[in-house]
């Protein structure tokens, strides 16, 4: 099948370091593109730092207010319920990120389950920012605060989570590997190693036949990764983690839980006994790098 990618733009959000992502299917690749709207202002990385304002907790509102700004509906922001929201501070030189998802296919499969879904389908950030375009759902907010970062993402993805959701990914009715191919090798297995593993989830590794193996066979090469938990919408999104349950957050609404999905990671390559190739997960970190010093 083909490879989706994406197409987005960056906003900076004052006080609460948070940027929005907007997101158009295209081909082979994820660009973060410019896009100014009319109620766009110019701030500075060092303005945000200067502005942000921390306060962790367990888990944080996904959604937004819309209140009046210089005549027109605009953005506000709270991370937790009894802040004061925030208006959007949207600058004029967005940064530009580029994911390719003809490698990072896991990640690009589970991002295009989450938007396709009913959450993903019924957001209005473009149509509001955009009036002339239609509505769509494809703008995120991206919050700076890495330890806020770290708590949605452990609430996606905790240690347990290895032990409770099996990989490969399969056909829940049917039990087909539905996982995508593992990149950028396109390695030959995509089921787990069953034979010494070095990892609950590694890849499985090439052998060749040995009649003087007790098994018949004996190893190759490892495949030099294994399956972790990635999520979407990214930890360091404001619509990630699992959102307010119970706490009856208003007009945001408490938001619910993303997607999650199997993606590959390197083992350390002493303990694989092979050069590790890179992954997904390793370019999916690299990009959260770029997009913090951006």
């Amino acid at each position: 099948m083909g490879w989706e990618s994406w197409v987005a733009s960056v906003y900076h959000l004052r006080r609460h370091m948070c940027c929005l992502l907007y997101i158009i299917p295209i081909v082979n690749m994820l660009y973060l593109i410019p896009q100014t709207p009319k109620t766009a202002k110019a701030v500075t990385l060092l303005q945000c730092i200067l502005l942000l304002v921390s306060f962790v907790s367990a888990q944080y509102i996904q959604d937004y207010q819309w209140r009046m700004l210089d005549g027109q509906l605009h953005p506000f922001w709270r991370r937790e319920r009894g802040l004061e929201p925030e208006p959007a501070l949207i600058p004029r030189n967005p940064v530009v990120l580029y994911y390719n998802c003809y490698y990072m296919r896991a990640i690009c499969k589970n991002a295009q389950a989450w938007l396709n879904s009913p959450r993903g389908q019924n957001r209005q950030l473009v149509s509001v920012l955009n009036p002339a375009q239609t509505p769509n759902s494809h703008l995120f907010g991206y919050d700076m605060n890495s330890r806020v970062t770290s708590q949605r993402g452990n609430a996606m993805c905790p240690s347990s989570w290895k032990n409770n959701h099996p990989c490969p990914e399969r056909d829940p009715n049917t039990g087909v590997v539905t996982q995508p191919e593992i990149m950028p090798d396109d390695w030959y297995s995509k089921e787990r190693e069953t034979d010494n593993a070095l990892h609950l989830n590694e890849i499985r590794a090439k052998y060749v036949a040995d009649p003087n193996s007790p098994n018949g066979r004996k190893l190759d090469k490892r495949s030099g990764r294994y399956y972790t938990c990635e999520e979407w919408p990214p930890r360091s999104f404001v619509e990630g983690g699992v959102g307010t349950p119970g706490q009856g957050v208003l007009p945001e609404g408490d938001g619910n839980a993303g997607n999650t999905i199997c993606a590959p990671m390197s083992i350390n390559s002493q303990c694989a006994g092979t050069n590790v190739p890179r992954n997904e997960q390793v370019w999916s970190e690299q990009s959260e790098t770029i997009k913090s010093r951006s």
